[in-house]
């Protein structure tokens, strides 16, 4: 008989260990900003706080519609929306 530890894993969690994955301090500014900006825009909620189902109910159309064209809108260069992105 072996007795299974469950874990239980929060998005603030995953977020945390992501962060601390970057190297450079630089990087991890920018792409705090990007995810940060992007779950802001397309959720309405800050990254450790998406759940599960919102992140498998994510569609293309939700970060064109949502993100990319209101960046568009605002005058934002494509360039920049790419790096946003990525």
């Amino acid at each position: 008989w072996k007795e299974v530890i469950i874990m239980s894993i929060t998005m603030k969690d995953v977020f945390i260990t992501w962060n601390n994955s970057l190297t450079s301090a630089n990087t991890m500014k920018k792409y705090n900003l990007s995810v940060k900006l992007y779950f802001q825009m397309v959720l309405g909620k800050e990254p450790y706080d998406i759940s599960e189902s919102d992140l498998k109910n994510l569609s293309y159309g939700d970060t064109v519609n949502k993100f990319v064209a209101p960046l568009r809108n605002k005058g934002v260069k494509d360039s920049t929306i790419k790096s946003h992105l990525i």
